[in-house]
C-alpha cells in the first residue's frame, strides 16, 4: 500500500501533495481531470470540498498513481459505511500490483482450476508455495 496512506494523511493532504509535486499548473490539472474551474483544485487541496469519487480514475491517470489505493482512501475517509458494504459485497479494492500477482497465479495454476474449485486451488497453493515463490511474488510487487 502507498506509504502516504499508511501515514494516515487526509485525502486533502494527499491531493495537495500530488498537485504541489506535479509539473502541471493548477489550470492544467483542472483541465486534465475535467473540472470546470481550477478553483476546485484549490478547494480540494484545502479540504473545503471532497474529492469527487467519479474523478478518481482521471486523477490517478494524471498523477500516475494507483486508482484502487486512492479510491480506498477516499471511501474510508468520506463514506466508511458505504465502503464497508462494498467490501462485504464485492471484496476490497485490489491494487495494480496485487492484480499482477493474482494474474500470475491464475496463469500458473490454471484458470479452470480456480473457477471450478477454489478450495482445492488454495490447498494446492499452500502445499506448493515455497520461500522461492514468496520471493518471486515480492519482486512482482516491487515492479
Amino acid at each position: 500500500m502507498d506509504k502516504k496512506i499508511e501515514e494516515k494523511i487526509s485525502v486533502a493532504e494527499r491531493f495537495a501533495q500530488l498537485v504541489d509535486s506535479s509539473d502541471y499548473s493548477r489550470d492544467e490539472i483542472s483541465k486534465k481531470i475535467g473540472f470546470k474551474s481550477p478553483n476546485i483544485v484549490t478547494m480540494i487541496k484545502k479540504g473545503d470540498t471532497k474529492l469527487p469519487v467519479n474523478r478518481i480514475p482521471r486523477i490517478a491517470q494524471v498523477f500516475n498513481i494507483d486508482p484502487a489505493e486512492l479510491f480506498k482512501q477516499v471511501m474510508l475517509e468520506y463514506e466508511p459505511e458505504k465502503y464497508d458494504a462494498i467490501i462485504k459485497c464485492v471484496g476490497d479494492a485490489i491494487t495494480k500490483k496485487e492484480r499482477k500477482v493474482l494474474n500470475s497465479l491464475y496463469e500458473a495454476v490454471g484458470g479452470n482450476m480456480i473457477k471450478n474449485d477454489t478450495s482445492k486451488c488454495c490447498t494446492l497453493i499452500k502445499e506448493k508455495l515455497t520461500d522461492q515463490h514468496v520471493t518471486i511474488c515480492c519482486k512482482l510487487f516491487q515492479t
